[in-house]
């Protein structure tokens, strides 16, 4: 234990036990057809498809399917057959369309709110199962709701409030990781262009299973998830008047879950076999909170390690409740 140093806030705290963390029971593969155009999720389809049949499609760890669309949510419960769920996720294409979600401000509140309902209950629904779970979510996020165009009244506020909590408290307790893997990809609308591209992608990165040619060229990341600079939003959210939509972005509650940002990147596989790589090895501390007379004040958390040169990711803080809450 005296290789692991706690911080709670920014106090030192006792480490009561310290274990080797269990492996993964479970990946969930997120496929987002809300918030991606319909060719940015066939690709991101048929990139889950090459991760399911590697290795001659035996899984090391059951995965469960959710396809997320603006209808609904198809779950597909976890199995080690990978051929089978690639096989499946060839029958989806009709649940697969775009969500039929109008443009503008109205449309990224419209997909924003239909994002958290549905990421919600997953979190929700995975907390029960037992084990630690990985969640990999295929697509670049929602819109963060953070511009000139978008007034966030006080009812908002608690309301978000309150949705940051439960989120972060479902998480942590649920022993969730949430990961956030994106493509880089816009297609090619001409071809003159299209062969250009193909020379300038590496043969690694090229789509596969005779998907079109995409190039990222004109697409600009630097903004990102929504887009908006998600690293403006990673220091937990302490009072209702800062509780604003960007704190819920994919990419904000993946970093603050202790899992990885990948992306974007013309390679999915690979970036989906760099989260089964990252979460390979784990510990599991727990200590005791301190004795607080307030809902929901939030602790920051942070774990150092006496070894030089290892990164450590944990949950990035909780909210503590009185005694008896």
């Amino acid at each position: 234990m005296q290789d692991f140093l706690v911080l709670d806030g920014s106090h030192p705290t006792k480490v009561d036990s310290l274990e080797p963390g269990d492996p993964p029971s479970q990946i969930v593969l997120v496929l987002d057809a809300v918030n991606m155009d319909v060719v940015e999720v066939t690709f991101v389809r048929q990139e889950f498809q090459n991760f399911l049949r590697q290795n001659d499609g035996k899984l090391a760890v059951p995965v469960s399917i959710i396809l997320f669309t603006g209808d609904g949510m198809k779950i597909r419960p976890a199995i080690t057959d990978g051929n089978k769920l690639a096989a499946e996720l060839d029958q989806v294409q009709d649940l697969l369309r775009r969500a039929d979600l109008i443009n503008g401000a109205n449309g990224d509140i419209s997909k924003f709110q239909v994002s958290m309902k549905w990421l919600t209950t997953v979190v929700k629904n995975e907390a029960r199962e037992p084990g630690r779970k990985l969640m990999i979510w295929g697509g670049p996020g929602w819109p963060a709701l953070d511009g000139p165009d978008f007034t966030i009244t006080s009812k908002v506020l608690e309301s978000e409030f309150k949705l940051i909590v439960d989120l972060s408290t479902s998480l942590r307790q649920g022993r969730i990781s949430l990961y956030s893997i994106s493509p880089a990809l816009k297609q090619v609308k001409n071809s003159t262009t299209r062969a250009a591209s193909q020379e300038a992608i590496p043969a690694a990165n090229k789509t596969r299973n005779n998907a079109e040619t995409f190039n990222s060229a004109n697409v600009d990341y630097s903004l990102d998830s929504g887009p908006f600079a998600f690293k403006s939003f990673l220091k937990g959210v302490k009072k209702v008047e800062n509780a604003t939509p960007p704190h819920l972005g994919l990419k904000v509650l993946a970093t603050q879950s202790g899992g990885l940002v990948l992306g974007p990147g013309n390679n999915l596989v690979e970036q989906m076999n760099q989260c089964m790589k990252d979460a390979l090895w784990s510990y599991k501390l727990s200590f005791a909170p301190p004795v607080t007379e307030k809902a929901n004040e939030y602790h920051e958390l942070k774990v150092e390690v006496s070894k030089k040169n290892l990164v450590v990711r944990t949950d990035a803080g909780y909210y503590d409740q009185p005694k008896g809450q």
